[in-house]
């Protein structure tokens, strides 16, 4: 019995504690570092990682799409309309990807710029016919974030072409590439 008190304390010194406090500390913040780091490795590996910034694409919500009551055009309607000149098309995605695509004669405004630059734009528009806005395609609501930001400004006899961009290459239809809108 007596062995056993001397082997195995019951208490341990301030000091001691103090010391196995630091060393649990410093493997946490070790493990830490060591997890963030292959974490934001692997995040930068991965095709689809999760961004850095705070931007983030709308159709990842579908909860949160814009649809806004405005006559839909089909794709022969509005490939029958474009071969005769009746429209504008006006495309609502970005810059970039309007200069890698387009439909032939369409302007871009893109829907995230759209307020800032109806000013610039708004004499051009009221001059060309009949306007149908689309996008990337089926899954896209830009097209509709523009229309109601056009409805808000004052237009009406717009149009919106759901298929988009995806839907006109797919039927092999003519397409566009550089410029500016």
């Amino acid at each position: 019995m007596e062995e056993k008190a001397l082997c195995c304390r019951s208490y341990l010194s301030r000091d001691e504690i103090r010391q196995a406090i630091r060393v649990i500390a410093y493997k946490t913040l070790v493990l830490i570092l060591a997890a963030t780091g292959a974490a934001t490795v692997f995040n930068f590996a991965r095709p689809n990682g999760i961004p850095w910034s705070l931007s983030f694409d709308l159709n990842q919500f579908p909860n949160l799409r814009v649809h806004v009551d405005l006559p839909r055009v089909s794709l022969e309607e509005m490939h029958q309309r474009w071969q005769a000149g009746e429209i504008l098309p006006i495309d609502a995605r970005n810059a970039d990807d309007f200069i890698h695509g387009h439909i032939p004669g369409a302007i871009n405004i893109p829907a995230a710029d759209a307020r800032e630059e109806f000013a610039q734009i708004s004499a051009f528009l009221e001059h060309n016919g009949t306007l149908v806005i689309y996008c990337s395609g089926p899954t896209c609501d830009l097209s509709d974030q523009l229309a109601k930001v056009m409805l808000a400004a004052g237009y009406s006899g717009m149009s919106i072409f759901p298929g988009g961009l995806e839907e006109w290459t797919t039927a092999g239809y003519p397409v566009d590439h550089g410029g500016e809108g």
